[in-house]
């Protein structure tokens, strides 16, 4: 009888535990779907005339879409590891709200990102400049999860840049981990991951990377 009790227990916690992880995901995925869209779109073009206007509305949408909403969601997520299992929906769309007021970093930033990316698709057939490029969309990748990260903490006790250097070998290991959870799903097509939860478990991976393992309040 114990033995089946501690079994619901436990379905009960990994269900909740499920649930919050799929609220901050689903509420990052609806605000970036026109993002995503615009990518795929973006992806199967080939003709530079087209790219050039295309990248600029990428840029627009990174900086009003995805990295404010990258930030809320580690802002949901340090949220939850304090408070325990609960949606945290509104969350997200309230903490993506707050930050679209850095809108002037986060435009320098989606500049950055998508001219590299545009550079690297465009220029094809030279496999020592792609992989320069590669290693600099990285690095950007990395600032970007660095900056996005302590915009949701709140934790501004240092610079971006001490922040950065103090954490060097940690923030290449999260970077390293988005990039492949999320690669994974798009070389897979996993589209359902990508909504429940591909976003969210890398931004618990980081935090946790980040902030060591220790065990959530349990409400």
């Amino acid at each position: 009888m114990t033995k089946t009790k501690n079994t619901r227990q436990t379905l009960i916690e990994v269900g909740n535990w499920l649930w919050s992880m799929f609220t901050i995901n689903v509420a990052w995925f609806l605000i970036n779907f026109p993002v995503i869209l615009t990518m795929i779109l973006v992806s199967s073009l080939r003709q530079a005339t087209v790219l050039l206007p295309m990248a600029l509305v990428l840029i627009l949408m990174f900086s009003l879409f995805t990295l404010p909403s990258l930030a809320a969601v580690f802002q949901a997520v340090a949220e939850w590891q304090t408070n325990g299992d609960r949606a945290y929906f509104k969350d997200v769309l309230q903490g993506w709200r707050h930050y679209l007021t850095d809108f002037k970093l986060n435009c320098g930033l989606a500049t950055l990102l998508v001219s590299l990316s545009i550079r690297f698709k465009i220029l094809t057939g030279n496999v020592l400049i792609q992989s320069l490029l590669l290693v600099w969309i990285g690095l950007t990748l990395l600032v970007i999860l660095a900056k996005t990260y302590r915009d949701g903490l709140a934790d501004h006790s240092t610079s971006l840049a001490d922040f950065i250097r103090q954490n060097s070998l940690k923030l290449v290991l999260a970077t390293i981990i988005f990039c492949v959870l999320v690669g994974i799903n798009l070389f897979l097509k996993l589209a359902f991951m990508i909504l429940i939860g591909s976003i969210s478990l890398a931004a618990i991976m980081m935090y946790k990377l980040l902030n060591g393992f220790q065990n959530k309040k349990m409400e």
